[in-house]
C-alpha cells in the first residue's frame, strides 16, 4: 500500500482537547455576545417609546391644539409627604393626562396611586434609590400593549408639560435608571430624551441615558 493512500483520522484524545478548547472559548466569549444582544434589545425598545409617545403627543395635539391650550385639572401632589417633610398634602394644577392616554395602545390601565403598571424599589446606576412611581400621586401609570410600562407626570408649568419614564420590560428587574427604565421630557409640543450626559455614566444617577442611546444608538456608557 502506497503512503498516499492511507487515511488520516484524530484520535479520541485529539477530538477530547480540540472540543474543550471549543468550550472554553464560548464560555468566554458567549456571556458578551449574550449582553450585547440584550443592550440592543434596550436600545431597539427604548426608541420605540420614543416614537409611541411622540406619536401620541402630535395625536393629541392635532385633536386638542397647543398643549398652551389643554385643560388643566387638580392633582394632589403628596411626594413631601412620602418624604416625611409635611403632613398637608399639595394640589396643584396639571394638564390633563387623559388626552395623552387615549392615543396609546394599552395593555393595563392603572391611573394615578396604583400598584401594578410600574416597578417598585426602583435604583439608580449607582445603587441609590430612585423615587417610588407607584405611591407618588402625580404620575399615571399605564402597561403599552408591548410590554412597555409607562409612568406620567404632568405639569402645568409654560415650557416644560411633563415627564415620562419608561421601562422596557415591565415589572422585570433590573428596575434600574439607565438599564431598563429611561427619562424623557415633554417640552413645548415635543418628546425629548433627558439631556444630561453627566447624568450618564456607570456612576451617575443614569437620568440622561436615554438621550445617550438614541444619540449613540448603544449602551457603551455602562462600561466607562
Amino acid at each position: 500500500m502506497n503512503i498516499e493512500d492511507k487515511k488520516v483520522a484524530f484520535t479520541l484524545a485529539e477530538v477530547l482537547i480540540t472540543l474543550g478548547i471549543i468550550g472554553v472559548v464560548a464560555a468566554m466569549t458567549m456571556p458578551a455576545l449574550i449582553q450585547k444582544h440584550q443592550e440592543q434589545v434596550t436600545v431597539n425598545k427604548v426608541k420605540a417609546a420614543y416614537s409611541i409617545m411622540s406619536q401620541a403627543i402630535n395625536l393629541a395635539i392635532a385633536e386638542n391644539g397647543d398643549v398652551s391650550g389643554w385643560e388643566t385639572e387638580e392633582v394632589i401632589e403628596n411626594r413631601h409627604v412620602l418624604e416625611g417633610r409635611d403632613e398637608t398634602p399639595l394640589i396643584t394644577r396639571a394638564y390633563k393626562i387623559d388626552v395623552i392616554i387615549n392615543k396609546l395602545k394599552l395593555a393595563k390601565n392603572c391611573g394615578y396611586d396604583k400598584d401594578g403598571c410600574f416597578a417598585e424599589h426602583v435604583k439608580r446606576l449607582n445603587g441609590s434609590k430612585e423615587r417610588d412611581f407607584n405611591k407618588i400621586t402625580t404620575y399615571y401609570n399605564v402597561i403599552l400593549s408591548n410590554g412597555i410600562s409607562l409612568s406620567i407626570q404632568a405639569f402645568g408649568d409654560d415650557k416644560l408639560k411633563g415627564e415620562f419614564w419608561i421601562d422596557v420590560n415591565g415589572l422585570k428587574q433590573p428596575n434600574v435608571v439607565g438599564k431598563d427604565i429611561f427619562l424623557f421630557e415633554f417640552v413645548g409640543n415635543k418628546v425629548k430624551a433627558y439631556q444630561d450626559y453627566e447624568q450618564c455614566t456607570k456612576n451617575s444617577i443614569g437620568f440622561g441615558c436615554a438621550d445617550w442611546i438614541l444619540s449613540n444608538g448603544n449602551m457603551d456608557y455602562l462600561k466607562k
